[in-house]
């Protein structure tokens, strides 16, 4: 725990992985450390147990935004909307250090085409932002009439004279 805390590895407030457990930072001490995860439970880990420390709150923070569109759509007028969503967010949020930048295509799927969005924030506001960005898209999808893909069965049948 001495090493922890004058290393200054993590404190109270930051949101970490030590041993495959996630949360925020609740206690240091001298001889265990406590975790909230999301689901609200308590983790407790003796610090001599810690191997390796995953300090996500430190430096600017990833949120990723995943846009499937139906092979259907239109794609460059997709990535135009998209874009237009990103520079809306740029001149909106003050929590938003670096884009956010349409990637562009990033994978086909079964049912639809993948394209990404990512964005440099504050730490511990990627999720906010990628809320908000998923609302905007949502919103600006629905006045625009653009669909989102949906699992779904084509069935054919033929007449056949016997």
């Amino acid at each position: 725990g001495f090493f922890i805390i004058f290393e200054d590895q993590f404190g109270v407030g930051d949101y970490i992985t030590i041993n495959n457990f996630s949360g925020l930072v609740e206690e240091v001490g001298l001889r265990i450390s406590k975790i909230r995860d999301f689901s609200g439970d308590l983790h407790i880990i003796p610090n001599g147990e810690i191997k390796t420390v995953t300090n996500h709150t430190r430096g600017s923070m990833r949120a990723l935004v995943n846009v499937g569109i139906p092979y259907e759509e239109d794609v460059d007028r997709i990535i135009n909307v998209l874009t237009q969503i990103c520079e809306d967010i740029k001149k909106s949020r003050n929590d938003v250090i670096e884009g956010p930048t349409v990637l562009g295509i990033t994978d086909f799927q079964d049912s639809q085409v993948l394209i990404t969005i990512i964005a440099k924030t504050e730490p511990m506001k990627q999720w906010e932002v990628e809320r908000d960005i998923r609302y905007r898209i949502k919103k600006v999808f629905d006045r625009e009439k653009i669909t989102f893909p949906y699992p779904h069965t084509d069935v054919t049948i033929t007449n056949i004279d016997t």
